[in-house]
């Protein structure tokens, strides 16, 4: 159940208390006004009048009240600082009286005096006490929750004594905000500091790698017997494959040597055209397979140069040659060719 639903039950609960509280104190007032006049009572008899003015005048407060709160939701009598004030002014008016009635009826209201002018005279006085008090302990309790709770929202929302408080959200914004989002109240922005970024060197790396650094000319000779192992290795694994891509990493250099040596990943063994074709040969035999076809699978030719390519040419024997002492050929028409 919502704060707010709360707030607006308990607000019009106290509209009927008001109600029906001065309506019996009016008439309990009205009814021990004639005793006090024949018992010759001055103090209860002022008490009375008293009395009998607070109930008339509360309902004609309250109803009003209730009446523009039911049909007009914004009403000048709806916001919260003119209910603070008119509770307020009731509650000490009740206050009052009840005060004045709890001190001088049980007294002089209960006595055989008063018994002989009514039998009921007690009773009455003891109506106008009880109801003197439970509509003075609900304003009370009605207008400090009022009160402290404006006070409260005011850190958050100025404008909360000019609100409705029949509308206003009571004590939703502070859920909210402990969630926070507010649906009303906007969070306070509040500008960054304009600054220039400041340059940071890794210090830590920095001296990382310097100590690496000058541990390692310290041991020349086990850096040189690394280098020969690795030499040695690459010649041997070359014989056998292709030249793999070289280990690349995405580390500067001072932040490297701050890691230490890193170790590269093992190579891929990617075996030549002839290598590998003779190993499926020697795969299928051994599994029991059929015989492969002709040269199949064949050898990848870019693992092989270009064959060399021979041209025949066929060679003319000198005595097929034309001799320069041979007749000249006829023409198509019979004669010879003229010469140049």
């Amino acid at each position: 159940m919502e704060a707010s639903f709360i707030v607006l039950l308990y607000r019009y609960y106290l509209f009927v208390i008001a109600i029906v509280s001065s309506a019996i104190i009016c008439s309990a007032a009205t009814w021990n006004l004639p005793i006090s006049q024949n018992a010759d009572f001055h103090a209860q008899l002022h008490i009375d009048v008293y009395m009998i003015f607070l109930g008339a005048f509360s309902l004609l407060v309250v109803i009003p009240m209730l009446f523009i709160d039911i049909f007009s939701h914004r009403a000048f009598t709806g916001r919260v600082w003119v209910e603070c004030l008119w509770v307020d002014f009731l509650w000490l008016l009740h206050l009052v009286g009840a005060i004045l009635v709890t001190t001088k009826f049980p007294h002089d209201m209960c006595t055989p005096q008063a018994d002989l002018i009514d039998g009921n005279s007690c009773a009455s006085a003891k109506l106008l006490m009880a109801f003197s008090w439970i509509c003075t302990i609900n304003l009370f309790i009605y207008l400090v929750f009022l009160v402290i709770s404006s006070v409260l929202h005011q850190k958050e929302d100025v404008s909360v004594w000019n609100a409705q408080v029949r509308s206003y959200p009571w004590y939703f914004n502070f859920y909210c905000h402990k969630l926070g989002s507010s649906p009303e109240i906007a969070a306070p922005h509040h500008d960054a500091p304009i600054s220039a970024p400041q340059p940071q060197r890794p210090i830590l790396l920095l001296r990382r790698s310097v100590f690496s650094s000058l541990s390692r000319i310290g041991r020349p000779s086990d850096r040189e017997s690394g280098i020969t192992e690795r030499s040695t290795r690459q010649s041997t694994t070359q014989q056998a494959m292709p030249a793999s891509m070289p280990f690349t990493t995405f580390y500067p250099s001072h932040v490297q040597a701050a890691l230490g040596p890193t170790v590269e990943p093992p190579r891929l063994f990617i075996p030549s055209g002839a290598t590998h074709s003779q190993h499926l040969r020697s795969s299928l035999a051994d599994n029991g397979g059929p015989p492969p076809l002709l040269n199949w699978p064949r050898p990848d030719i870019m693992s092989h140069p270009p064959p060399k390519r021979t041209v025949v040419r066929n060679r003319v024997s000198p005595s097929e040659l034309p001799s320069a002492s041979s007749a000249p050929r006829e023409t198509r028409e019979g004669r010879p060719p003229n010469l140049p």
